[in-house]
């Protein structure tokens, strides 16, 4: 059984790792060394194929959610 890594592709045209996010999607920013990026997408490859050297994502944010009571941002760090 082979492992899989997540790879999230940014706005900004950049390629980062993102272990450990699976339920990362568009519309989510990303932390990659101490700067935060907007998510174009996120794709699952094997982690044969994986280049372990690209940055490495630390967390993840959200998009803002309005509710009728509360505005409120969800960070996963």
């Amino acid at each position: 059984m082979s492992e899989y890594i997540d790879l999230v592709i940014l706005t900004n045209g950049n390629v980062c790792r993102a272990p450990g996010f699976s339920e990362i999607r568009s519309g989510y920013r990303v932390a990659v060394q101490g700067c935060t990026y907007d998510v174009l997408d996120a794709v699952s490859v094997s982690a044969s194929e994986a280049l372990l050297t690209l940055p490495k994502a630390y967390g993840f944010v959200r998009p803002l959610k309005y509710g009728e009571d509360k505005q409120e941002e969800n960070a996963d760090v």
